[in-house]
């Protein structure tokens, strides 16, 4: 009868073991909330018109404008605070340039985005 018991335990302990280290060393999934495409323009008062459309894909990003100016390069989230805003560090121009810019995801608009103080809409 202690035999029984010390083998069954001792199985017991080697099968919690194994669960335990198959469970702990899962990658946790990242969620990047940022991926789609994002709109936002309007035309002001004196008739001038402006829009930019970001495309997040996986780290990588492009901007267009209205104008000749867009981007290309790749970003990466740096810092997350609890009201749901973001620094978001973007590489573009083969590298060269490198800045940070502060985005908010606001969990009771799911389909916002507000960039360094613009709204942008998602669109996919």
């Amino acid at each position: 009868m202690k035999t029984h018991y010390l083998i069954l335990t001792t199985l017991a302990v080697v099968v919690i073991g194994i669960g335990l280290l198959t469970w702990t060393n899962q990658d946790p999934v990242v969620v990047d909330e940022l991926t789609g495409t994002w709109y936002a323009g309007d035309t002001s008062d004196t008739g001038l018109s402006w829009w930019m459309q970001y495309t997040f894909d996986n780290g990588a990003y492009t901007l267009e404008t209205g104008t000749d100016y867009s981007e290309e390069g790749t970003y990466r989230i740096t810092e997350e605070f609890l009201d749901g805003s973001r620094l978001v560090e973007k590489t573009f121009y083969g590298g060269e340039k490198v800045h940070e810019m502060a985005v908010r995801l606001d969990p009771e608009e799911p389909d916002a985005l507000y960039v360094e103080g613009v709204r942008l809409e998602r669109v996919e």
